[in-house]
């Protein structure tokens, strides 16, 4: 009897299921690092300095416009 020869099957991905997925690790990544935030003063500190020369009040009314901007143009 001459020995087996391994099949590779290809089977088309199911687009629902690479989507649920995807958010399930996007999830994962996202949770994993804001507990990291949470548990690290100096990762957080490091976070504000990420954003040089923009108050917290300068940055939120900056996106809220931006916000505002988009919703006008839908």
């Amino acid at each position: 009897m001459p020995p087996s020869t391994p099949c590779l099957v290809l089977v088309e991905p199911d687009p629902a299921s690479e989507i649920m997925n995807a958010v399930m690790d996007a999830l994962s990544a996202h949770s994993a690092m804001s507990k990291q935030a949470l548990e690290s003063e100096q990762l957080r500190a490091d976070m504000k300095d990420v954003l040089p020369g923009v108050g917290a009040g300068q940055l939120w009314e900056g996106l809220r416009e931006k916000g505002a901007g988009v919703g006008a143009r839908a």
